[in-house]
């Protein structure tokens, strides 16, 4: 998982994604990506931190069922 947060005006925008190689079958580097507006900085990070939690218990239950 990759992710940046930038001050986009005056919003903060927090864009998570999954990289991953092109191929014929996918024509954009990432499995995923999203794009998220917040009115501060605090409010991005936050909401990162809280994906991280989702991301970390979905690896974790991909680990446990391999």
């Amino acid at each position: 998982m990759k992710y940046s947060i930038t001050r986009s005006g005056l919003d903060w925008l927090l864009c998570i994604w999954e990289p991953a190689p092109v191929s014929s079958m996918r024509t954009s580097p990432f499995l995923y990506k999203v794009k998220l507006k917040f009115a501060s900085e605090l409010e991005a990070l936050s909401a990162l931190e809280q994906y991280k939690q989702v991301y970390q218990l979905q690896d974790e239950r991909d680990l446990i069922s391999a």
